[in-house]
């Protein structure tokens, strides 16, 4: 909708009585477009890394009895190495976190 917008804007010609008023708006919605674009693209980057994490802890519990302690720590702190990458304000931060904590669960267990 940002980029509608953006594109009406930048129609309105240099002799409209309203130019002046839109280049202003025009300025503000293409920083609005910019925030939203590197929301998206965090949010984004956010999902797939829990899905990352998501999918090395299944392998982890489903390997678990053929590693060794030293394996078992090692891949847990890269699993949550993973998950701090995950931004605060995405949705798939609160479970990046409850995840990190079972995860430092078992690290303190091991």
């Amino acid at each position: 909708m940002w980029q509608k917008a953006i594109r009406r804007l930048e129609d309105i010609p240099v002799e409209d009585p309203g130019y002046a008023s839109a280049q202003k708006l025009l300025a503000t919605y293409q920083t609005n477009l910019g925030t939203a674009q590197t929301q998206l693209q965090a949010e984004q980057e956010a999902v797939e890394v829990l899905k990352q994490a998501q999918t090395s802890v299944q392998a982890l519990v489903a390997n678990s009895s053929s590693l060794e302690s030293k394996q078992k720590i090692s891949q847990l702190q890269g699993i949550m190495n993973q998950l701090q990458t995950i931004q605060p304000g995405t949705t798939a931060y609160s479970e990046a976190q409850n995840l990190m904590q079972a995860a430092q669960t078992k690290l303190e267990q091991i």
